[in-house]
């Protein structure tokens, strides 16, 4: 079994698929660490225009032996229309644009530019992402914007 920081959350921000993925990971081998709902300030020069002061990353798989993957969960309603992808709001029920891929990948690079700072640049790790929808079956990848493969897009199946 994983070992999972936090062991058990106080809460899963109300996502019941953020809860299910956690309890799929805990199942991964012993050697891997599963963070969940980390979250971070960029600490080098930030500039609007291409990062974030602050981020959050649903989940944080490290395998010491393959590396690390970023996940970004999105459950409930979701939907794909001409490259954009959209959420339902389970409070308000209010439909509202989502970027997944980008949040997850801003993570990655920060987590690139921390092991850069603290290991001096090494390019030996692995940081990758992904994005899961555990509420959804993708049934025609062709449809989904370029910057969602198949290697890096997981659905409910």
């Amino acid at each position: 079994m994983a070992i999972m920081i936090p062991p058990i959350p106080n809460d899963f921000h109300g996502s019941h698929g953020e809860e299910r993925i956690f309890r799929a990971l805990r199942a991964l081998p012993n050697e891997v660490i599963v963070l969940h709902s980390l979250r971070w300030t960029n600490s080098g020069t930030w500039n609007p225009k291409i990062n974030k002061p602050q981020g959050e990353a649903d989940f944080i798989v490290i395998n010491p032996m393959l590396g690390i993957l970023v996940l970004e969960v999105k459950g409930g309603e979701i939907r794909c229309e001409d490259g954009q992808w959209y959420q339902k709001n389970r409070n308000s029920g209010v439909e509202e644009r989502i970027w997944p891929e980008e949040q997850a990948s801003r993570t990655k690079f920060r987590i690139l530019e921390e092991l850069k700072v603290r290991f001096g640049g090494s390019d030996s790790t692995l940081v990758c992402h992904a994005v899961w929808f555990p509420d959804q079956l993708i049934d025609d990848r062709s449809s989904l914007p370029m910057s969602y493969p198949s290697e890096t897009t997981l659905d409910s199946s």
